[in-house]
């Protein structure tokens, strides 16, 4: 008890003569340092999405504010406002954090078809406008099982013939199940599946003709009905581990002719 009622009875002019005190230190600072000036802004995530019309986006809007030497610029205040489709932000407006980024969340509107917002800012020195980045999204019938957005892959090195495959993409409304399909170009290499979760990881060969690889996966609901399919490419890890010019010497199963290696 005795402790508390200290904390409670320290006399105001304590205050007083603690900022009095600070004030008289010639090591604080006379003012703040100025903030960098927002010069540009990436796109983070969030665009290109598709959803049913009149229905909020499945993932967010995530945008990246720099200065002219392309580093994160905090506490810059984002508007965010549509300008095509009808629809409607949630916050309408957001202070980058720590990392120079900000979210928002955008519902369409009832058009169908391509629908766009943009992130503006004010110049707080000359008050200029400033149109940071402009977001799309494809607004679809809400009776449509809508399509995931672009997958997005990464590939990591396995063994001299071989390398894994992650695909990744956001969940799908009313989607009980999720239907992948890919291969290379050439036809040589394939592979399909479906599952429920929202990512697979798989192996697939080294090709040196392959033509390039693909991927593309559906929604599927409870009925058995499919969406479209939302497709993207992908290429061989950058660096092909060591051995896999031997591998043509004993060609495996799978393999077509010895000739689709290096």
């Amino acid at each position: 008890m005795t402790n508390v009622g200290i904390r409670r009875l320290v006399p105001i002019g304590f205050y007083a003569m603690a900022l009095v005190a600070s004030g008289c230190d010639e090591s604080a600072p006379t003012s703040n340092p100025l903030m960098p000036a927002a010069a540009s802004l990436d796109i983070v995530a969030g665009d290109q999405q598709t959803g049913a019309a009149g229905s909020e986006l499945p993932a967010p809007l995530v945008v990246r504010v720099l200065d002219a030497a392309g580093n994160s610029v905090p506490n810059q205040i984002v508007n965010f406002r549509v300008t095509g489709g009808g629809g409607s932000v949630y916050a309408g407006v957001g202070l980058t954090n720590s990392e120079g980024m900000v979210q928002e969340r955008w519902t369409l509107g009832d058009d169908l078809g391509l629908q766009t917002l943009q992130a503006r800012a004010v110049d707080a020195t000359t008050g200029e406008g400033l149109v940071f980045a402009t977001f799309e999204a494809t607004a679809v019938h809400p009776d449509s099982l809508v399509a995931p957005n672009t997958p997005g892959i990464s590939t990591m090195p396995l063994s001299a013939d071989s390398f894994t495959v992650t695909a990744t993409w956001n969940p799908v409304s009313d989607a009980s199940s999720y239907s992948w399909r890919g291969g290379s170009n050439s036809g040589v290499f394939a592979h399909e599946g479906e599952g429920t979760g929202t990512s697979v990881t798989f192996t697939a060969q080294w090709l040196s003709d392959s033509g390039g690889y693909w991927f593309c996966v559906a929604a599927v609901d409870a009925g058995g009905n499919a969406s479209e399919s939302a497709c993207n490419s992908y290429a061989v890890p950058d660096s092909p581990p060591p051995g896999i010019i031997d591998e043509c010497l004993e060609p495996r199963p799978g393999w077509i002719f010895c000739d689709d290696f290096e």
